[in-house]
């Protein structure tokens, strides 16, 4: 059977069809324009009022079914975009290509991308439920845009537009978890000034490319308490053994895409003298076996290196710029030193994150180091501790930082009535309590509960595993569960 049946046969057959049509449309952070529109013209043909502010934004207002009129509404929220990354050896243009996706056993997956399930599948519960006859109290359907680049949307999100005082965010990754707080965040860019030099000795010298690739990387928030290796941070490790004679000239330094995810892949690129060439690669095969040593529980890590060979001798301004020997030391150490992960775990949720920092990416632009970080906490004071940390190491380097994109903590709420009928409706469905607990991550729910303190939330999903990376997949059988438990929950409201 080939994959479009398989994919026409899943349940429950509407969320999965909506699902297949949104992946069929490139929706990536920033690139929300298509997908909004197919929102508004599905109110169209359902004949919802709808409304789409400045920031891309849209909210679809849906009426009682029948027998619910006298219900308060409630607001079901999820988010637009998704975090495009792929495979090393996929050619797809996810600006302008939808995703494969394939059914892999009791699972969901693309083909060489990420899913976005993150919050894809959010946004098909809402449209399946919105054109189906269930029982709903008033419904407003809330599509935020350009979550995963700063929760831009929810921030510029008029909550006045609302008719509900209280909102089921659909952006949680493990079933049977409801969702009650989340941390608060920041992103921060570091930049630090390097000496540059032009190569300008004529002949053939080798160009070196060392590439650390093969770890799993992973979600900032939601998998930092995994402690899955930064591959930055391993690529620093392989080279600081390795330059101990200043001979190494930088070409250019990569890792990671996105401030929010754990790098899974970084690599250098270096010139050297030729006559170094036998003394620097043993160094390098001798640093990249003890690491991976340090590192053997992620049996998958590769630290390769590759030997290339560039004609130098051309006209100066055809000449390659590098990075100065001393300078190239800094870098190396610098990347060792610069805080990552975990800062402190919390005294009040066992096993979870309450602080912590994500260095996402680093690359060098012009003439500076640049460092991306994703800084988060779920304590009141602990992402302003970080980021005086975080200041106070760049100001030791003569670096700038700044920050941008503040987002709030939201915060338990004991008396939450929305979370008591949720409990009340999982025990019914599940025949067992569920987990009520914080993330270590950001939701939209701290944007929403910065500018409407009084708004009773509650945010939960289906299981999706490896969010963020081209391993990203989501459980056929949780899907099916979850799409059960909010139409129960919606029915229950009545009560």
């Amino acid at each position: 059977m080939n994959q479009n049946n398989v994919l026409a046969q899943l349940e429950p057959k509407e969320v999965f069809q909506y699902f297949r049509e949104i992946c069929s449309i490139p929706h990536g952070s920033g690139n929300t324009g298509a997908i909004a529109e197919y929102c508004l013209d599905f109110a169209v043909s359902h004949g919802y009022e709808s409304y789409q502010d400045a920031a891309g934004n849209i909210i679809l207002y849906a009426e009682a079914s029948k027998g619910y009129e006298n219900c308060e509404p409630i607001a079901l929220q999820a988010h637009l975009d998704m975090v495009c990354d792929k495979t090393r050896d996929c050619t797809k243009d996810m600006k302008e290509e939808g995703i494969d996706i394939l059914v892999r056993g009791n699972y969901l997956m693309a083909d060489g991308t990420t899913l976005g399930a993150d919050d894809g599948i959010g946004v098909a519960y809402i449209l399946a439920l919105l054109s189906m006859d269930v029982p709903h109290p008033p419904i407003d359907a809330v599509f935020t845009a350009d979550e995963e680049i700063g929760m831009l949307g929810a921030g510029a999100l008029d909550m006045a537009r609302l008719r509900a005082k209280r909102l089921i965010n659909l952006d949680s990754e493990e079933e049977g978890i409801l969702t009650v707080s989340c941390a608060g965040g920041v992103r921060a860019e570091c930049r630090v000034r390097l000496s540059c030099c032009k190569k300008d000795r004529t002949g053939t010298h080798p160009d070196i490319r060392v590439v650390v690739h093969g770890l799993p990387g992973g979600h900032s928030g939601v998998e930092m308490h995994k402690k899955i290796p930064n591959a930055i941070k391993v690529l620093s490790e392989v080279l600081q053994p390795v330059n101990r004679r200043n001979r190494l000239f930088l070409c250019d330094i990569q890792g990671g895409n996105r401030d929010n995810s754990i790098p899974n892949e970084a690599s250098a690129s270096f010139q050297i003298e030729e006559a170094e060439k036998p003394y620097i690669l043993k160094e390098i095969e001798k640093s990249a076996s003890a690491v991976k040593k340090k590192y053997k529980k992620f049996t998958a890590l590769s630290i390769d290196v590759e030997l290339l060979y560039q004609d130098m001798a051309e006209p100066d301004e055809n000449r390659m710029r590098l990075i100065r020997p001393k300078d190239c030391d800094k870098i190396i150490h610098l990347l060792g030193q610069a805080p990552d992960g975990i800062a402190r775990m919390s005294d009040d949720m066992k096993g979870m994150v309450e602080s912590s920092l994500n260095l996402g990416v680093c690359r060098i632009e012009n003439t500076d180091l640049v460092m991306k970080y994703l800084i988060r906490s779920n304590a009141a004071g602990g992402k302003e501790a970080l980021c005086q940390k975080l200041s106070e190491f760049m100001n030791r380097l003569d670096g700038t930082v700044k920050y941008s994109a503040d987002y709030p903590v939201w915060e338990f709420r004991k008396d939450s009535p929305l979370l008591a009928l949720m409990v009340r409706t999982f025990e019914e469905e599940y025949k067992k309590m569920p987990v009520v607990s914080g993330i270590h991550a950001g939701l939209e729910c701290g944007m929403f509960c910065g500018n409407t303190p009084e708004l009773d939330m509650v945010s939960f999903g289906p299981t999706l595993l490896h969010v963020h990376t081209p391993e990203e997949k989501m459980e056929l059988a949780s899907v099916r569960r979850t799409w059960n438990y909010l139409l129960k929950i919606l029915s229950n409201i009545k009560e």
